[in-house]
């Protein structure tokens, strides 16, 4: 059963190392658009929360993970955007937040304009970045000297949280 967990957390890792190379390109490109379909949210959101907890209880991390009782059975969304943008900001999570420490992961619904809207919201007991460095993470020239220069393990991570913003951008 471990070997079969680790195997799972490897493929997914690759998964997303490929998923955001492919994504990055497609966002600079600007031909990404969501795929929007019918998602059991509920189920959606407790699959990935074993695969984060695996990831979490080998890092010997604490994680919680808070879902509402009020979330609605099902929602239009685009679930492979939404897991790489969750897979991302629990990798970046991870990396930094010192082994015993904390991930807390809080999903909700918010209504905007009549429209219900699904809200993640990431907090760890680890090194945050700076507001200089969030903006830079904006910036497509930062991203693209990123991926074009021999980039520092630094350099990988932001890489994921720009991906990260552009996706959230793209789902909105």
């Amino acid at each position: 059963k471990e070997l079969v967990e680790g195997l799972k957390i490897s493929v997914d890792d690759l998964s997303l190392m490929i998923n955001n190379m492919l994504n990055f390109s497609m966002l600079v490109s600007q031909n990404m658009k969501p795929d929007n379909d019918e998602l059991n949210i509920k189920d959606f959101l407790q699959s990935i929360k074993k695969v984060i907890q695996i990831k979490t209880d080998n890092a010997k991390i604490r994680l919680e993970f808070i879902l509402p009782e009020d979330l609605p059975e099902k929602i239009i969304a685009d679930s492979k955007k939404i897991t790489q943008v969750i897979y991302n900001l629990v990798d970046h999570a991870i990396r930094y937040t010192p082994s015993g420490g904390k991930i807390v992961m809080e999903m909700g619904i918010d209504t905007v304009d009549k429209q219900a809207q699904l809200f993640l919201k990431t907090s760890y007991s680890g090194r945050a970045l700076t507001i200089t460095q969030i903006k830079e993470l904006m910036e497509e020239n930062k991203i693209l000297e990123t991926i074009k220069n021999d980039s520092n393990e630094t350099d990988k991570q932001q890489l994921a949280l720009a991906i990260v913003s552009k996706l959230v951008k793209i789902l909105r």
